[in-house]
C-alpha cells in the first residue's frame, strides 16, 4: 500500500503539522494525523537547513509527542514554528522544541496534566496512575526549560493543574522565544474542538463546535477510543 503524505511540504523547507499526534500509520484516521516517522522523513528531507513548521494540532499520543519533540531538538538547523490556531496538550510540548515560536494574537496554547483511558484491577490502575505522574513530570521539565522566569515554576504548575488556555500574549508572558504577531485567519483543523470537547477539555468561549461535521469527527474518535480499549491500549 502506498504511503500517504501527512506532513505537507508547502515550499522548500516549509512544512505544516496539522491534526492529531498518533503512534504510527495504523492509528491515522485523517490525512492530517501525524506520527514520529512522518517528522523523521520531514527532517531528512530538510537536510539540516533552517525550516518553518506551521502547527495547528489538538495534541494526541503523549509518547509519540515526546518522540517528535526529541527529533526536533536534535535537528541541527534552526526550527521556527508558527502556531496558526492551536497547540494543545502534547502539541504544546512539541512546539517548545523550536528555536523561535511565532503566534498570531488569535492563536492558543493549552497545557494540562496527562490523562488516559484505563481498565483493570486496583493494582493495575495504581500502576497507570504512577505512569501518568511520571509523564506529568516529563512535561513539566519541558515547560520549565522555556520559562521566562524560573521563579514562575509554581505558577506554571497551577496552570497545568487547572488546564489553562493561553492566547499568544499570555503564552509569550510565560515562555521564552515567542513572537506575537497580528491576528491571522486561523487555519482549519478538522474536528479539533470536537476532539478536545469529547475528551472533557474545558474549551474557551466561542471555540466549541456544534456543526454536523464536527459531530461526525467526534463520533469517529469515540469509535477509535473504543477500539483502543478492546485492544488493550
Amino acid at each position: 500500500m502506498q504511503k500517504r503524505k501527512f506532513l505537507n511540504r508547502l515550499s522548500p523547507n516549509e512544512y505544516s503539522l496539522y491534526g492529531e499526534i498518533v503512534m504510527d500509520e495504523g492509528y491515522k484516521w485523517s490525512d492530517d494525523d501525524v506520527c514520529p516517522s512522518d517528522v523523521l522523513e520531514m527532517l531528512r528531507e530538510a537536510g539540516g537547513n533552517d525550516i518553518l513548521l506551521h502547527v495547528n494540532s489538538p495534541g494526541g499520543d503523549v509518547f509519540s509527542g515526546f518522540a517528535i519533540y526529541n527529533q526536533l531538538m536534535a535537528y541541527p538547523g534552526k526550527i521556527t514554528v508558527k502556531i496558526e490556531g492551536l497547540a494543545a496538550s502534547i502539541a504544546s510540548v512539541i512546539v517548545l522544541a523550536a528555536d523561535e515560536i511565532i503566534m498570531p494574537e488569535n492563536a492558543y496554547m493549552m497545557i494540562h496534566r496527562a490523562w488516559c483511558y484505563a481498565s483493570g484491577n486496583a493494582e493495575e490502575l495504581s500502576k497507570q496512575a504512577e505512569i501518568l505522574e511520571q509523564i506529568d513530570k516529563s512535561m513539566l521539565e519541558v515547560y520549565q526549560k522555556r520559562l521566562n522566569h524560573p521563579e514562575d515554576t509554581d505558577r506554571l504548575k497551577e496552570k497545568i493543574a487547572a488546564e489553562t488556555w493561553m492566547n499568544a500574549r499570555e503564552t509569550a508572558e510565560l515562555f521564552s522565544g515567542i513572537t506575537v504577531t497580528k491576528a491571522d485567519k486561523i487555519a482549519a483543523c478538522a474536528g479539533a474542538a470536537a476532539y478536545l470537547d469529547m475528551l472533557g477539555a474545558k474549551l474557551p468561549d466561542g471555540m466549541k463546535e456544534t456543526d454536523e461535521q464536527a459531530q461526525l469527527e467526534a463520533q469517529k474518535m469515540r469509535m477509535r477510543l473504543r477500539l483502543m480499549e478492546v485492544e488493550g491500549e
